[in-house]
């Protein structure tokens, strides 16, 4: 009898335990055994009261049901995954936070995104993720909350003021804004990503905006076009010297503006067309390390400030202290390079470099200009202080009213190409102009050089209308030059021809040398204005003159000795 009544309160007691569990619609999470999958099979809330929440294996939440967890309560994951097939509803608040600590959330492709327009979907909101992975398949919604391990999401998910670690967004047109990322990667997408603070930002998609961010490390990618402006950034793109070589990775867009940045680590871009304007860029000085006999040593490099694949337009930029100001583009006006190692390297085939003004950093070049079959053009610019060339050419090129002071060479055309020379100011330099090719040089000042024109091997040049002034040597020297130069027209400092003469190295001094014909020479200054005729010294009056010296000297000698 006692027996049957046992029996029969166990199976009472199973029944009343099986009814609860159905109408609970769940398993609790800690009551499973280690390592043993749990199921919510419908909607569930997790209430402060019964945190803290602690899972004792894997736990799905299954297709259209809703897990919701409120404000305040921790979840310790214990290393297990939280999967989502349904919504997951994790809403804290600013005093009240939610935490997770140790494990993986995975929103399934099965879950339910989230919809912005109907606030509707899988969200997380004012909630610390510790050593927690977010792993999303869908459009998830993550605002004020900190995950410190990867996130992952997809779709039109919401990413706002919140400080997240290594953070993959894929597909999204939904803007990115107010957040700290340690590294943002983001694919197939066209947004915009603004009010960030990020160490390393990684695009791939259509078409970004990015602005007011700062960005500790640099942007790399490649995108069909991309604005980035008013940041505060490590670089774009990468540039990097080791024991091999140098490295270089552009940021790719084929359409690109760059504006109003200030860049620590320069500008390395490539496309069909791009506009840099106007951004503030300080060269970084970096090192490599590499064996030398029985130890190490350490190679020191500056950073270039803009490198440019493709067409560009660059201008009004401040550029101090890099390897190289800009190299490449089509159009560089305007530009205030301080203090580089180079000023502008021009490699496009067609270039216009004018209005810029470029100090030295005690090594290379101020312009370099060589555009293959195309032609440079530079004009207007301010060069000097230290380059060992102010401007160097080596292929067409327009060189028209620059100033150029205190370098070792003013401007050396190289041996391919013609050189059009013309109302530059030239002073102070070692060498004025160096040309080993064909030149027109006309109307400049070249002044107070140590030798003002210097033509070497040169085939055709001609040297007219200068104001060639105080040479510290020679006003012209040729060197294996065998043709004759035309020079005529020049004020040479003096309207004396023996005195201009004495100033000219040509077949005087080497059998095989050409002549320079300096007659007829202007007898004052060339204002660089042609409209008005300046006298000129006639050739014809070189004999009347002289006859006339030599009859006034053989009068005054008759009349001492009378």
């Amino acid at each position: 009898m006692h027996y049957v009544k046992k029996s029969l309160s166990c199976a009472l007691l199973i029944i009343i335990m099986v009814i609860g569990f159905a109408l609970a619609g769940t398993i609790q999470v800690s009551a499973e055994a280690p390592g043993v999958i749990t199921i919510i099979s419908s909607d569930t809330t997790w209430t402060k009261a019964d945190s803290p929440h602690n899972l004792t294996g894997p736990l799905l939440v299954s297709n259209g049901v809703t897990l919701t967890i409120e404000a305040g309560v921790t979840v310790n994951l214990e290393g297990y995954e939280l999967r989502v097939d349904g919504i997951l509803r994790v809403i804290g608040n600013v005093k009240d936070q939610i935490r997770f600590n140790d494990g993986l959330i995975a929103l399934t492709e099965f879950s339910t995104g989230w919809n912005e327009q109907t606030g509707t979907g899988c969200i997380i909101e004012n909630a610390f993720f510790d050593n927690v992975e977010v792993n999303s398949n869908v459009a998830l919604s993550i605002i004020n909350s900190t995950i410190n391990r990867q996130v992952s999401v997809v779709g039109q998910s919401l990413v706002w003021g919140n400080e997240l670690g290594w953070t993959s967004i894929t597909g999204s047109s939904i803007p990115i804004t107010k957040n700290v990322i340690g590294t943002l990667k983001v694919y197939d997408c066209s947004l915009e990503i603004h009010e960030n603070t990020i160490h390393f930002l990684d695009i791939e998609g259509s078409s970004f905006e990015i602005f007011n961010n700062t960005i500790n490390g640099r942007i790399e990618g490649s995108v069909d076009s991309v604005v980035i402006s008013d940041n505060t950034l490590g670089g774009v793109g990468f540039y990097e010297q080791d024991i091999s070589g140098t490295q270089i990775r552009h940021l790719h867009a084929n359409s690109a503006t760059i504006t109003g940045n200030i860049i620590a680590r320069g500008i390395c871009l490539s496309g069909e067309s791009s506009t840099i304007t106007n951004n503030n860029i300080t060269g970084y000085t970096d090192s490599y390390e590499y064996r030398f006999l029985w130890g190490y040593e350490t190679e020191y490099y500056q950073t270039p400030g803009i490198i440019l694949s493709g067409d560009g337009y660059v201008s009004g930029n401040r550029v101090v202290d890099c390897s190289v100001g800009v190299e490449g583009g089509t159009t560089i006006e305007g530009n205030l390079l301080l203090n580089n190692e180079n000023g502008i390297r021009a490699k496009a085939k067609d270039v216009i470099i004018r209005n810029n003004t470029i100090t030295a950093g005690g090594a290379y070049t101020g312009i370099s200009g060589s555009s293959g079959d195309g032609t440079v053009t530079i004009e207007n610019n301010v060069i000097g202080n230290g380059f060992y060339i102010g401007i160097l050419t080596h292929s067409q090129a327009v060189i028209r009213s620059n100033t150029i002071s205190h370098n070792e060479f003013g401007i050396f055309c190289g041996s391919k190409g013609s050189a059009i020379i013309e109302l530059n100011r030239i002073d102070n330099n070692d060498v004025g102009i160096h040309v080993l090719s064909q030149a027109s040089i006309t109307n400049n000042t070249i002044a107070n050089s140590g030798t003002a024109v210097l033509l070497e091997n040169v085939s055709s040049v001609n040297i007219n209308f200068n104001n060639i002034e105080d040479s510290r040597q020679h006003s012209i020297y040729l060197e294996e030059t065998t043709g004759n130069v035309d020079a005529t027209n020049n004020w040479w400092g003096t309207a004396d021809p023996q005195a201009i003469n004495l100033t000219i190295h040509d077949y005087k001094y080497d059998f095989d040398l050409g002549r320079v014909d300096f007659v007829p020479f202007l007898t004052e200054p060339n204002p660089e204005e042609m409209s008005t005729p300046i006298p000129e010294f006639p050739s014809w009056l070189l004999v009347p003159l002289f006859l006339m010296a030599t009859f006034a000297v053989v009068v005054v000698r008759k009349r001492l000795v009378g």
